[in-house]
């Protein structure tokens, strides 16, 4: 496979920066494979499909986008498995 790569400088926001960092390992991607990615994703208008999303960066997502509004309801059975605490309403 040939390299036709150009080098390219990038500054970015410390916050941002370790998003990026946070979501490479969440994808088993370096730094660079995951930016590339992420490029190409928002290039390319065919890619619409959720179930194209890992789960890991869907959700992170939704939290980035809604944290603030998110609720998250739990089956008692899944918090049961998962061995999370259960509250009252």
């Amino acid at each position: 496979m040939s390299r036709d790569i150009t080098p390219f400088g990038l500054r970015m926001p410390t916050e941002l920066k370790s998003q990026i960092d946070a979501a490479a390992a969440a994808s088993g991607r370096s730094i660079n494979a995951e930016i590339l990615d992420r490029l190409r994703a928002s290039l390319d208008h065919s890619t619409t499909s959720l179930s194209a999303i890992p789960d890991g960066l869907l959700l992170d997502e939704v939290i980035a986008r809604y944290g603030a509004r998110l609720q998250l309801v739990i089956d008692n059975d899944v918090a049961d498995r998962v061995g999370l605490k259960k509250t009252s309403k």
